[in-house]
């Protein structure tokens, strides 16, 4: 027993021994500087901490938190440190092997600015850093919590309840929103909007979390509903995010191929879209949904789609894609690709449910769609999701809008609102490559599978950069701008760049109403009792623009 005993703590001690060898040749990770920058005070494991660490000694970090002009420190925290995803970073995961990859983000309140660092814990080095201005990442679960204790404590809000609000679990109080003639639209704040469902009705307790205060109540209609939960998951949450957010996944499908995966906060983002072997989108994605609820008062939510799990979005991928035969004439003319995103309790009141849908046809035209399936938190609402169609940056292409006679190139970057010029071809602009080959681009203006409206729809089109929303963006812009200050404006800035024959992207942002009335329903759900069961019904909206190949 002796001897026995003697091996084992020769074990040990040759175990501790080399321990310290390994410890002294990894590389060493500075102190913290948390002088600049507040650090997430949530428990964080190992990993995430030196991700910390590492993003937070980062130089130009340090130059981003200080005004350049007085050398003053601007308030600035992180308010997240996550596993990197190949969404994440704008060379794909080139820079980064397995999971040694964190992105941690870093709010500047003073300059409404959102900063995402990847690192890689392994080299302990930063590999990206992109900084966008008015971009605000997701709300950290202290910061919601404080948001529903800043609202459950206000008179306003105890008076407009008329009861103790804890008495009511609010919604959406992680949903960032804006307000208008208030600091959260002004001054570009961070705000939310713990929501109190009572009946049909539902108040809004908009917080400033910047200033750390109560800014206004408003109350919305909800509509009568019958209500009833209907709906059922058929994959868990897990497996959706082990086979379809960590890994990328491929469709090859009659002369079509591309990539997919499922991103924290952009939804499905196809990636290398192919279509007789030839390139043809280099990244196309939905960066987020934004809804105003209020012309007047313009207030609503931003909301983001993605993972169901260690995810930023607002409402969550319920399942896998589905793939499905487009038929015309009882003849198969292509395929569509569709993901689906809901709240658990869809479609009750306040619970939203959107769809990803893109048509891929043999002859070589393809549509990229957004859906709506409702059911909104109020009856008066418009929905603008904001698309992001990126094209080969390996190629030059001029972008033109059609005046009713002719094609007009646009010279530099630049917004239109979809105009009422089409071509015979139901065509509004044109992209095209030096050889002469591209698309007509026809807005949302009547196609099935929704015959009855126009798209109405913001476009903006810029020159690609790296780090210009390729990788996964946080919520774009305000919730509830009427104009064309949806988020993409401001890559365009106040110095448009020249964009004749340059690597492009296309960003485009239509206008979905809704409507309840009874027969002419829009944007809307509910639900109705059969077999005495309740089952969901659904007037969908449908936006987005179709892509017609250059005929020579």
């Amino acid at each position: 027993m002796a001897i026995k005993r003697f091996h084992l703590a020769g074990l040990v001690v040759t175990a501790i021994f080399f321990g310290l060898i390994v410890a002294a040749c990894a590389p060493a990770v500075p102190p913290v500087d948390d002088s600049l920058v507040k650090p997430y005070t949530d428990e964080l494991d190992r990993q995430q901490q030196i991700a910390q660490t590492v993003a937070l000694n980062y130089p130009e970090l340090k130059t981003a938190v200080v005004d350049p002009a007085s050398g003053e420190v601007l308030r600035s925290e992180v308010f997240g440190v996550y596993l990197a995803r190949p969404s994440d970073l704008s060379q794909g995961d080139s820079k980064c092997q397995g999971k040694d990859c964190y992105r941690v983000d870093v709010y500047n309140y003073a300059t409404n600015t959102t900063i995402s660092i990847i690192v890689n814990v392994k080299e302990r080095k930063v590999v990206q850093f992109v900084a966008l201005e008015s971009v605000q990442p997701e709300v950290p679960p202290y910061l919601a919590e404080r948001a529903i204790e800043i609202a459950s404590t206000s008179p306003e809000v105890i008076e407009a309840l008329g009861f103790d609000p804890y008495q009511v679990d609010p919604l959406y109080y992680n949903v960032k929103t804006s307000l208008k003639n208030t600091a959260c639209e002004i001054s570009g704040h961070l705000c939310v909007a713990p929501t109190y469902v009572i009946e049909d009705r539902g108040l809004w307790a908009i917080v400033d979390l910047t200033d750390d205060r109560l800014v206004g109540v408003r109350w919305t209609d909800m509509g009568e509903s019958t209500g009833g939960y209907v709906t059922q998951q058929t994959l868990t949450y897990e497996e959706i995010t082990a086979n379809y957010c960590e890994k990328m996944n491929s469709v090859e499908m009659d002369s079509w191929k591309f990539d997919y995966i499922l991103t924290s906060s952009d939804g499905v983002n196809l990636t290398n879209v192919r279509y007789q072997g030839k390139p043809v989108l280099s990244n196309v994605k939905l960066v987020d949904w934004h809804i105003n609820y209020s012309h007047r008062d313009k207030f609503g939510y931003s909301d983001s789609i993605g993972c169901p799990l260690f995810s930023s979005a607002t409402v969550l991928a319920s399942g896998a894609p589905e793939i499905e035969s487009i038929q015309k004439d009882g003849q198969e003319v292509g395929f569509s690709f569709t993901q689906d995103f809901q709240n658990a309790s869809w479609p009750k009141t306040c619970m939203y449910r959107y769809q990803q849908r893109f048509e891929f046809f043999n002859d070589g035209s393809f549509r990229v769609l957004a859906i709506n399936i409702g059911q909104a938190c109020g009856t008066l609402g418009t929905y603008r999701p904001n698309l992001r169609i990126q094209f080969p940056t390996d190629t030059a292409y001029t972008f033109s809008n059609w005046n009713g006679s002719s094609w007009k190139p646009w010279e530099v970057e630049s917004w239109q609102l979809e105009s009422d010029q089409f071509t015979s071809r139901g065509a509004q602009f044109r992209i095209m490559s030096a050889d002469g080959t591209g698309y007509d681009i026809a807005p949302g203006n009547g196609q099935p599978p929704d015959d009855r409206k126009n798209d109405n729809a913001f476009v903006y089109v810029t020159r690609y950069h790296p780090g210009e929303g390729d990788t996964d963006l946080w919520t774009l812009g305000e919730c509830c701008n009427t104009d064309f200050r949806q988020g993409p404006e401001q890559f365009i800035g106040d110095m448009p760049e020249p964009i004749l024959e340059s690597p492009l992207v296309l960003w485009y942002v239509p206008q979905l109403v809704i409507d309840v009335t009874p027969g002419s329903e829009y944007c809307w759900a509910d639900t109705k009792v059969e077999q005495g069961m309740y089952v969901p019904v659904t007037w969908p909206c449908y936006a987005g623009p179709y892509f017609i190949p250059i005929q020579p």
